[in-house]
């Protein structure tokens, strides 16, 4: 190779290709730059041609993409000199020869960007920035809108921005206010609209003496948001406005602090001349993202005039510090003798912090006086903000506080804590983790997500987030909780590990996050010795409690705090002081995901563990039992909620029995939660614990178990296994349960197995079967004096009487059981007793009245939140609104009705909804539809051993036949058995595909 070959190349702004002392090169349209730019930007690796030929041509077909990529290769070969010099390529991959004599904008750029991050000096890191901006003339290929580069664009536009940030924030410093603000021209420039930009250069014009140009930008600022966005100024930037045409340019000569001078004993010294503002803000090493909302309510409580000590409390890690900086940063035009930044960290006595914080005031004490009494008097008449960091391990000195409030009426002090200070003055912010990624707003948006790829990308230039590693990225933003520093120290690891294997390593152990970068203070190079330092400020009491409350998943009360980890009240308090615990805002309580995991692993396979465990399982026993009765009355909707918060302990519970081979406990658990689980959809889940338990059960002697808990699991079994359509386990379960209930002479138990009995008869058709179990679970019940035994027969009864057709005998059932559930209050309850009436009104052609029970059935149902119920009634007003022509609403039922079965599977509710479908189908005049779904929903039937209901018979009939003699018998028959081969899931998709065409 030779120098002669050399190329210049410029990627940012229009695309250029010099070589060395000759012209520009034309390339002939975009596309040979576009490969030329896709090899440049991944100059260090080896491409495929298979992966490049899909990249630019996405929508082709493979091998079209592949003859593409063949004509493009030899277009570019003609085109770029001396092509070999610079290209490698074989058969199957293509690169960029690094070692080739070029030079390219990009890389010179990102080079610059690397030398700031190593620079130690300011006039260091402000050349290289320089340089860095100076490369940058437009964002890269203008003109190019290929799909793969829009994320290389724009995340080289945020570095560049990013630059101008530093490059502003460290000429301020200097001080070098002209040359900040012409900086902070080109950033404004970048995005009109950020008043935040604005703001910082008014100050900037302020600092410089130059009232003119601060009138002038926020002048610019007003015109240009009443034109885009027809809105004024924020009041934030109107008051710093005020504030900064009046502001008095401080002097440009640093004064530098003067040591403490040794005299003599009695000699009299004076203090030299103090500085008017404190030393310049650390410079932050990288750029901030999110927690836009934290800093307007840190904003919003420091402008209140009360608001003169605020705490940002924390766990270590959560970002107290970098979001204490940058609002410090936000408010130097609020103050003007400015924003001072002590860092308490490296001290670890109280009577240090006078000196320290002087230091970061730039003054000089004297020792003829006590340090604190001269800091007071030096603050006294200053309008100043005081950043104090890490003050948790010093809050014996927060004495010196007191009396700056005191003695400095315009100071305002801004701390961060693992800890409250317990003071009167102070206000608290309680700092949580970033937000987690969600379905509502885009992955790039999401700020713990761009955290984990700002870092990734900073250890790694080449790393790109492929849709392959999105879902374990969210999984690494989930297991930190969004935490910052978990998620910076897991983005450490790109270099060796896929985002995959990140995740996975991160659930084995806690110390995996851990890292050597020198940048981070011994005390955050992992997340054990984070959370180690936070350990050593427990008191005995609050570590016992600690590791008892971390057996919690998903939260917990503050009654199951009591019960469980003895945390009364006093210790849970003192937890959240200490920010080891956070109080949500449903008043549930939450340790941090990383502090739980870091606690459970400390205490792992000691007797604190099992004992934790223990009252663990014990207490949701209790909840779970409770609850199993209280479904069935008045607060069932506030029990079911409640449930609902607990899943996660309750499923935790159910796991840890099992695994320990609990029994009883796992069996009084689980038959405590069938009502839940049914009620909720869970039919599968619910009976896989269940099962589990009964093999448990088989191992040891059942006769040493109570005959009532077996009884209820096994009636819970059941109805979670009818409901699931497996009639023939549900009848042996429901059979075991009414024999121990005998055994046990539990005449309610025994009329709820009766009941169930008649429900698989009434199924299958076997209605004077049904009714005689019915009969017999209401005289059962009326002596009992079960009063919701008795409405469960009597419903049942009126649903035997309907299918039968004696319309008039359930109407008279129907009517008796809304009123005794009206009576009762419990709301699901009259949800489904409305339901039941109304399809009696429509079998009766009431369908005014119908209408209204069905509606109020649905409305309550939304309420509650009973899948099962609320597909019914759908089903309900479906097969009305057929009966009253009123298709179109008919189609809106059936779908979201076959949605909810396709999620709960209930086999003979989902064949009920097909037939439906098929019936709406016939009546529209689609007969290959109707006899399609007919056919599958047959072979359900079939397979479950269930039957259409008598009153159903003759619609059906009617239906069919209409529409084989619409399309033939032998066309009606094919459909039929085309149906009759589907799969339950294919039904299910054939019927909403169906509804599409209704």
């Amino acid at each position: 190779m030779h120098d002669n070959d050399s190329l210049a190349i410029i990627l940012f702004g229009e695309f250029s290709l010099i070589p060395v002392n000759k012209t520009a090169v034309n390339f002939s349209g975009d596309r040979p730059i576009s490969l030329l730019a896709y090899l440049l930007l991944h100059r260090n690796t080896t491409v495929s041609r298979q992966h490049l030929a899909f990249t630019l041509w996405p929508d082709s077909s493979d091998t079209q993409a592949r003859a593409n990529l063949r004509n493009l290769l030899y277009t570019l070969r003609q085109t770029l000199p001396n092509a070999d010099t610079f290209l490698l390529a074989d058969s199957l991959t293509l690169q960029w020869r690094s070692d080739a004599p070029f030079s390219l904008d990009v890389a010179e750029f990102e080079a610059a960007l690397a030398a700031t991050e190593t620079a130690v000096s300011p006039t260091d890191k402000i050349a290289h920035l320089g340089t860095a901006v100076s490369l940058y003339t437009g964002d890269l290929l203008l003109g190019n809108y290929d799909d793969w580069i829009i994320p290389l664009r724009e995340e080289l536009r945020q570095s560049y921005l990013d630059a101008l940030r530093q490059l502003v924030l460290l000429l301020e410093q200097q001080p070098d206010y002209r040359a900040a603000a012409r900086y902070g021209q080109r950033l404004l420039q970048q995005d009109p609209l950020d008043e935040t930009a604005y703001v910082q250069l008014m100050r900037l014009h302020a600092l410089s003496g130059d009232r003119a140009g601060v009138r002038r930008v926020y002048d610019t600022c007003v015109t240009t948001l009443r034109r885009e966005l027809d809105v004024e100024p924020a009041p934030t930037t109107q008051a710093a406005y005020e504030q900064l045409i009046r502001l008095e340019a401080p002097a440009t000569a640093v004064v530098t602090a003067t040591p403490t001078p040794v005299v003599a004993a009695n000699q009299p010294v004076e203090n030299p001349p103090a500085p008017s503002r404190p030393r310049p803000l650390p410079l932050p090493p990288t750029p901030f993202i999110g927690r836009e909302a934290e800093l307007a309510h840190l904003a919003e409580m420091l402008s209140d005039p009360a608001c003169r000590l605020l705490t940002i409390v924390g766990p270590g890690g959560i970002g107290k510090t970098r979001l204490a900086l940058q609002t410090a940063v936000g408010h130097q035009p609020v103050f003007p003798h400015g924003v001072a930044f002590i860092d308490l960290a490296p001290i670890h006595n109280v009577d240090l912090m006078a000196t320290t914080m002087a230091q970061a005031l730039d003054m000089t004490l004297s020792n003829l006086s006590a340090h604190q009494a001269q800091l007071v008097d030096y603050v006294q008449d200053k309008q100043q903000l005081l950043v104090l960091d890490n003050m948790e391990h010093l809050l014996d000195g927060a004495e010196i506080l007191i009396d700056i409030l005191a003695g400095a009426p315009k100071v305002k002090i801004l701390v961060t804590s693992r800890q409250r200070l317990e003071l009167a003055e102070e206000w608290v912010f309680d700092l949580l983790g970033l937000p987690l990624p969600d379905a509502e707003t885009p992955l790039a948006e999401n700020s713990a997500v761009a955290l984990f790829l700002q870092t990734a990308r900073r250890i790694n230039h080449n790393f790109i987030l492929t849709d392959a590693e999105e879902t374990a990225v969210i999984r690494i933003c989930q297991l930190v909780a969004g935490m910052p520093l978990g998620l910076q120290l897991a983005a450490t690891w790109v270099r060796v590990l896929s985002c995959t294997e990140i995740a996975q390593e991160i659930e084995r152990d806690i110390d995996f996050l851990s890292s050597s970068q020198r940048h981070l203070p011994e005390r955050q190079r992992s997340m054990r010795a984070v959370f180690d330092y936070s350990w050593q400020l427990l008191t005995p009491e609050e570590r016992e409690a600690s590791g008892r409350l971390a057996i919690f998943q998903g939260g917990f009360s503050r009654e199951a705090a009591e019960a469980v980890a003895e945390a009364t009240l006093p210790i849970l308090s003192a937890l959240v002081d200490k920010a080891l615990v956070n109080r949500m805002g449903n008043g549930r309580y939450q340790l941090h995901e990383l502090v739980r995991q870091y606690i459970l692993q400390k205490q792992a396979d000691t007797a604190a563990d099992k004992a934790a465990h223990e009252a663990h399982a014990t207490y949701y026993q209790s909840l779970a039992e409770t609850a199993r009765i209280q479904l069935q009355g008045p607060e069932g909707m506030a029990w079911l909620a409640k449930l609902d918060a607990e899943i996660d302990n309750l499923r935790s519970a159910l796991a840890w029995t099992v695994e320990n081979q609990m029994v009883e406990s796992g069996m009084r658990l689980g038959g405590g939660l069938w009502r839940y689980w049914w009620w909720r959809g869970h039919w599968r889940e619910g009976l896989g614990w269940l099962e589990k338990l009964f093999v448990q059960l088989n191992e040891v002697t059942p006769a040493t178990l109570p005959a009532s808990v077996q009884a209820v699991a096994y009636q819970g079994a059941g109805v979670l296994a009818r409901s699931l359509g497996n009639y023939g386990q549900a009848r042996i379960y429901y059979q075991q349960s009414l024999a121990l209930q005998e055994q046990d002479g539990n005449s309610s138990g025994v009329a709820a197995a009766l009941n169930s009995l008649g429900t698989l008869a009434m199924f299958e058709a076997d209605y004077a079967e049904a009714e005689r179990r019915f009969s017999q679970s209401k005289q059962l019940n009326e002596a009992s004096g079960n009063k919701r035994g008795r409405e469960n027969a009597i419903n049942n009864l009126a649903i035997v009487a309907m299918y039968r057709g004696d319309f008039q005998q359930a109407l008279a059932f129907h009517q008796e059981n809304l009123s005794l559930a009206r009576e009762r209050g419990n709301a699901a309850h009259i949800a489904a007793a409305l339901g039941n009436l109304g399809d009696v009104y429509r079998y009766l052609q009431a369908y005014d009245k119908a209408q209204a029970v069905l509606d109020e059935s649905l409305a309550l149902l939304r309420q509650v939140n009973n899948k099962s119920a609320l597909a019914t009634t759908l089903y309900s007003l479906a097969r009305l609104t057929i009966d009253t022509n009123e298709f179109e609403a008919a189609a809106r039922y059936f779908r979201e009705c076959l949605l909810i079965y396709r999620e709960t599977q209930d086999p003979v509710a989902i064949a009920d909804a097909i037939e439906g479908t098929a019936i709406l189908a016939g009546k529209q005049d689609y007969p290959l539809q109707c006899a399609e779904l007919f056919g599958a929903a047959a072979a359900i039937r079939q397979k479950t051993g269930t039957a259409v209901p008598h009153s159903e018979r003759a619609t059906h009939n009617l239906i069919q036949a209409n529409a084989a003699e619409a399309i033939g018998e032998a066309h009606y028959q094919d459909a039929w058995q085309h149906g009759q081969k589907m799969t339950l899931p294919e039904s299910l998709t054939a019927a909403l595909k169906s509804l599409d065409c209704l």
